[in-house]
């Protein structure tokens, strides 16, 4: 996963390479992540990176979902997952609830806080793997 300072550095890159899309969206997203470390100055940049990454992938997919996909948007998406931590898939996300649970039996108030700790955790999907058992 890259972090904000990987970001600022691919934004310069892409405006020498001439890819002015890119660079303008990298920008976008630089200045968003900015924004928010200046709202809480005490904030981790790359915490603050992802949680505004999301936001894009977020709005990046309601807006492919309501008016279809287009080059520049496929790109855009392509570029903010790049900046998002890897997602676990299934089996992954499996074997740290099986983990868990093995340490401290079904209980979900011990669980839960430890599978939130881990990067890329589906929460929804850790939750009804765990009900499941």
């Amino acid at each position: 996963m890259k972090n904000h300072n990987d970001l600022k550095m691919d934004q310069i890159q892409a405006r020498k390479n001439k890819e002015p899309i890119k660079a303008t969206f990298m920008s976008t997203l630089i200045g968003e992540v900015d924004l928010e470390l200046k709202r809480n100055i005490k904030s981790d940049p790359d915490e603050v990176l992802i949680k505004v990454a999301t936001k894009f992938k977020k709005n990046i997919q309601q807006t492919i979902d309501v008016s279809g996909s287009t080059p520049n948007l496929i790109m855009e998406l392509t570029l903010v997952e790049y900046y998002l931590p890897k997602v676990l898939d299934e089996s992954e996300v499996r074997h740290y609830v099986e983990a868990l649970v093995n340490e401290h039996g079904k209980d979900m108030r011990k669980i839960m806080p430890e599978l939130k700790t881990i990067q890329g955790m589906d929460m929804k999907l850790a939750s009804q793997i765990l009900k499941g058992m």
